[in-house]
């Protein structure tokens, strides 16, 4: 999708109406609007932005109202301004137009717990990340192969094709200097969907993304390994095997999250006690 020049270019939101809120979270709310001008259907959101430590820094911003946009791909454009009530600090994105998927996707979900048998995983589970798009996975490929990645931030890169991975920082955290927030990925070469992959011919890659990872936390960020909390998600986001390491505020801050963690040393336990652990 392609974005329109007139909202790259512009400087509040007055072009839009009927918005409608999509799903509301303490920090962060997604919104549908129309694009006037153009009459796209638009994804709008709202996020607040960590406050500087310096207060030379915080008091600027809240004078004012939205700067102009600087677009960050073709498909949004970031705006950085105040909130109305003059208090807090935001950042804005806008999709426009926006997909049936992306709408899906930040829509307030229906979430339940069950137990996923291995049976349910080969007739229901499996079969369906199996009939996922090539399309959808496109921009992890580029990652994984190191191509057309300008607008990602990669901080780590090693190539080799069974144990290498890019380690990242990943799109929700948008101030690196804001620690507590502390939100890096790591995207295997190698091509496994999830959890349900592994078994222990794979521990030379997690350990090694794990000894990696804890490392550089450390020497870029000066984040001790109990200060990061190291897992992966099952069912994950996207079916490419990937790690998140997250500082511990955040995963305080995340407790809806919680039933999908699956702590990374404890996989590297249980894979090294027995191998089919999740089969």
């Amino acid at each position: 999708l392609k974005m329109d020049p007139t909202i790259a270019s512009a400087k509040d939101l007055s072009d839009f109406k009927d918005f409608k809120i999509l799903s509301r979270y303490p920090r962060k709310v997604y919104m549908l609007a129309t694009h006037v001008p153009t009459g796209n259907i638009s994804l709008v959101h709202f996020c607040y932005m960590p406050f500087e430590d310096d207060l030379d820094k915080i008091v600027p911003k809240f004078e004012g109202s939205l700067e102009e946009a600087q677009p960050d791909s073709d498909a949004t454009s970031t705006f950085v301004g105040t909130c109305q009530r003059g208090t807090f600090p935001l950042k804005l994105y806008i999709v426009s137009p926006v997909s049936q998927k992306l709408i899906n996707k930040y829509s307030d979900p229906k979430i339940e717990v069950v137990m996923e048998t291995v049976d349910a995983y080969e007739k229901l589970t499996k079969p369906w990340i199996l009939a996922i798009p090539a399309s959808d996975t496109k921009w992890i490929e580029n990652i994984i192969r190191n191509e057309n990645v300008e607008h990602e931030e990669i901080y780590v890169y090693d190539p080799d094709p069974e144990t290498g991975f890019a380690l990242m920082r990943n799109d929700s955290w948008q101030n690196d200097s804001h620690l507590p927030s502390l939100h890096v990925l790591c995207i295997t070469k190698a091509r496994f969907h999830s959890l349900r992959d592994l078994t222990a011919e794979h521990l030379p890659l997690l350990k090694k993304i794990l000894r990696v990872g804890r490392e550089y936390t450390l020497k870029r960020f000066g984040l001790p390994k109990s200060k990061v909390s190291v897992h992966l998600h099952y069912l994950p986001t996207f079916y490419h095997l990937h790690v998140h390491f997250v500082h511990v505020n955040s995963v305080q801050a995340m407790l809806g999250q919680l039933p999908r963690c699956v702590s990374l040393p404890q996989v590297i336990h249980n894979l090294s006690t027995q191998s089919d652990f999740y089969q």
